[in-house]
């Protein structure tokens, strides 16, 4: 229990020596998974599930595969939180990649929609690998290690 404690207080001094818009990122991860693994594979009772139009049970929601690989997202999304709170270097590639994915995927099937969705991730690449602010963040986070 005191690592939990010494991990959730290191999380928020760390959070605020962040750029703002990698704060705004990591705000976005850390709200996200941490809740999602705690509550929403939780065996509600009477709980149906939708998957393609089709109501499920519980026990379906887990045999169809949505349910492991809805978990194994929320597992990532919290590896990377961990990695960007510190400062490892691996964490910047996860966002870039993730948030990318996400693009990609909704633009899929649309010239313009791709145009779109390579321009923000080759800006959010920018930001990340060039930003001074962010470089700085990563130096400090590996060199206080």
């Amino acid at each position: 229990m005191k690592t939990l404690t010494v991990e959730l207080k290191l999380y928020f001094q760390n959070m605020k020596k962040m750029p703002l818009f990698l704060q705004y990122l990591f705000g976005l991860f850390l709200i996200t998974s941490y809740p999602g693994i705690l509550l929403a594979f939780w065996p509600w009772p009477g709980r149906t599930y939708n998957l393609n139009g089709v109501d499920i049970s519980y026990t379906e929601f887990w045999l169809t595969g949505m349910a492991p690989s809805f978990l194994t997202f929320l597992l990532l999304m919290a590896t990377i939180c961990w990695g960007i709170i510190h400062g490892k270097l691996w964490s910047k590639w996860g966002v870039l990649l993730f948030w990318s994915s996400i693009l990609f995927a909704i633009g899929y099937g649309s010239t313009v929609g791709i145009s779109i969705a390579s321009v923000f991730s080759g800006l959010l690449a920018y930001y990340l690998f060039k930003s001074k602010k962010v470089v700085n963040y990563y130096k400090a986070a590996n060199s206080s290690a």
